[in-house]
Protein backbone atom coordinates (compact mmCIF):
# COMPACT_ATOMS: atom_id res chain seq x y z
CA UNK A 1 0.00 0.00 0.00
CA UNK A 2 3.07 2.18 1.21
CA UNK A 3 4.32 1.45 -2.39
CA UNK A 4 1.02 2.57 -4.12
CA UNK A 5 0.80 5.55 -2.67
CA UNK A 6 4.63 6.67 -3.74
CA UNK A 7 3.38 5.71 -7.65
CA UNK A 8 0.99 8.24 -7.14
CA UNK A 9 2.59 11.60 -5.48
CA UNK A 10 4.22 12.86 -7.70
CA UNK A 11 0.80 13.31 -10.07
CA UNK A 12 -0.71 14.75 -6.95
CA UNK A 13 1.47 17.17 -6.30
CA UNK A 14 1.73 18.30 -9.31
CA UNK A 15 -2.39 18.59 -9.04
CA UNK A 16 -1.63 20.57 -5.85
CA UNK A 17 0.39 23.14 -7.27
CA UNK A 18 -1.90 23.33 -10.90
CA UNK A 19 -5.51 23.08 -9.36
CA UNK A 20 -6.50 26.34 -10.33
CA UNK A 21 -4.71 26.62 -14.15
CA UNK A 22 -6.35 23.11 -14.51
CA UNK A 23 -9.59 24.09 -13.69
CA UNK A 24 -9.87 27.52 -16.08
CA UNK A 25 -8.06 25.32 -18.95
CA UNK A 26 -11.11 22.88 -18.32
CA UNK A 27 -13.60 25.09 -18.25
CA UNK A 28 -12.17 26.78 -21.30
CA UNK A 29 -12.14 24.13 -23.27
CA UNK A 30 -15.53 23.00 -22.56
CA UNK A 31 -17.17 26.22 -23.25
CA UNK A 32 -14.66 26.01 -26.27
CA UNK A 33 -16.74 23.06 -27.41
CA UNK A 34 -20.01 23.83 -26.19
CA UNK A 35 -19.98 26.73 -28.86
CA UNK A 36 -18.40 24.41 -31.52
CA UNK A 37 -21.27 22.20 -31.30
CA UNK A 38 -24.02 24.86 -30.98
CA UNK A 39 -22.84 26.73 -33.77
CA UNK A 40 -22.27 23.85 -35.88
CA UNK A 41 -25.91 22.65 -34.95
CA UNK A 42 -27.38 26.07 -36.02
CA UNK A 43 -25.85 26.03 -39.69
CA UNK A 44 -26.93 22.83 -39.85
CA UNK A 45 -30.65 23.35 -39.21
CA UNK A 46 -30.16 26.74 -40.94
CA UNK A 47 -29.18 25.08 -44.27
CA UNK A 48 -31.96 22.98 -43.84
CA UNK A 49 -34.77 24.97 -43.22
CA UNK A 50 -33.43 27.39 -46.67
CA UNK A 51 -33.05 24.50 -48.86
CA UNK A 52 -36.87 23.62 -47.82
CA UNK A 53 -38.26 26.74 -48.47
CA UNK A 54 -41.02 27.07 -51.33
CA UNK A 55 -41.01 31.12 -52.11
CA UNK A 56 -44.62 31.47 -54.41
CA UNK A 57 -44.49 34.47 -56.72
CA UNK A 58 -48.52 33.89 -57.08
CA UNK A 59 -50.78 36.44 -55.96
CA UNK A 60 -54.15 35.99 -55.87
CA UNK A 61 -56.44 38.41 -57.34
CA UNK A 62 -57.84 39.51 -53.93
CA UNK A 63 -54.00 40.57 -53.14
CA UNK A 64 -53.81 42.56 -56.83
CA UNK A 65 -56.92 44.78 -56.24
CA UNK A 66 -55.52 45.76 -52.52
CA UNK A 67 -52.15 46.53 -53.92
CA UNK A 68 -53.87 48.82 -56.70
CA UNK A 69 -55.46 50.43 -53.38
CA UNK A 70 -52.27 51.78 -52.33
CA UNK A 71 -51.16 55.28 -53.13
CA UNK A 72 -47.44 55.67 -53.98
CA UNK A 73 -45.36 58.25 -51.80
CA UNK A 74 -45.72 61.19 -54.85
CA UNK A 75 -49.44 61.36 -54.43
CA UNK A 76 -50.93 64.07 -52.38
CA UNK A 77 -52.31 62.32 -49.19
CA UNK A 78 -53.86 63.47 -46.63
CA UNK A 79 -51.39 65.54 -44.00
CA UNK A 80 -52.44 65.07 -40.38
CA UNK A 81 -52.61 67.37 -38.04
CA UNK A 82 -50.26 68.06 -35.07
CA UNK A 83 -50.45 69.64 -32.02
CA UNK A 84 -48.98 72.83 -31.79
CA UNK A 85 -45.48 72.78 -31.06
CA UNK A 86 -45.05 69.58 -33.06
CA UNK A 87 -43.40 69.03 -36.29
CA UNK A 88 -43.61 66.09 -38.27
CA UNK A 89 -40.20 64.62 -39.02
CA UNK A 90 -41.63 62.86 -41.71
CA UNK A 91 -42.92 66.04 -43.75
CA UNK A 92 -40.94 66.08 -47.35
Amino acid sequence: MNNSANIFQPIINIFKRFNLILFIVTIVGGLIFAVITLNSALQRTSTDTTSKQNTSNVFDQSTVVRLEKLKTSSENSVIPTLPSGRVNPFAE
